[in-house]
């Protein structure tokens, strides 16, 4: 996907089709993702709970909700996800709201590096969640690069192999203008797609 929010839908999909009772997310990202839109509309949130899949498409859609930094959140609410592990280079704060973590009884996890993620033990079937900005470090300025090379982004991609196999279902997000200009976006799409693609057949 481009617009990161999508991934909410697919995972959504995957809860029903999988009939799995919740999974742990592995979020690998330059940001957490992690704000809660739905903080100060509580009834908001509480229906969302009973959406259908089409309703919860349409409020994607809607991108009032649930948008590009904003789609961990809903995935708690919803009951999706029972934990979740991150490796992020944002700040050092993961930057979910406390009172949700609690209220949803959800396990969080930090890793500052990628290799102690790798080895991480999941106490349910999980989502691996990927972006490609991770692998820029520019990420304070829109369509500019400073890419990782490309034997760092193979040696994390590698490393990854076990988690990338094992998941549920795989989401990558492009996320055109974060992820360097257009053309590195693609670059580093044709690098990594075809790796996650061979783990997963």
């Amino acid at each position: 996907m481009d617009d990161h929010r999508w991934a909410l839908y697919a995972w959504d999909r995957a809860y029903q089709e999988c009939q799995i009772d919740q999974f742990s997310l592995v979020h690998a990202d330059y940001h957490w993702d992690a704000v809660n839109d739905f903080i100060e509309y509580p009834g908001e949130a509480d229906a969302l709970r009973g959406y259908t899949h089409e309703q919860l498409k349409l409020l994607i859609q809607s991108n009032e909700r649930v948008k590009y930094d904003s789609f961990i959140a809903p995935a708690i609410i919803r009951g999706l996800l029972n934990e979740v592990h991150f490796f992020c280079l944002e700040s050092e704060e993961n930057g979910l709201d406390e009172d949700l973590v609690e209220q949803y009884s959800v396990k969080v996890f930090d890793y500052r590096d990628w290799r102690r993620l790798a080895e991480c033990r999941l106490t349910s079937p999980h989502i691996f969640d990927l972006c490609l900005d991770l692998f820029n470090h520019s990420n304070d300025k829109m369509y500019e690069g400073d890419l990782w090379n490309a034997d760092e982004i193979n040696e994390f991609v590698n490393g990854m192999q076990d988690l990338i196999q094992e998941a549920e279902i795989v989401t990558v997000s492009l996320s055109f203008g974060y992820s360097g200009n257009c053309d590195q976006t693609r670059w580093l799409a044709d690098l990594v797609l075809p790796k996650v693609w061979e783990f997963r057949n």
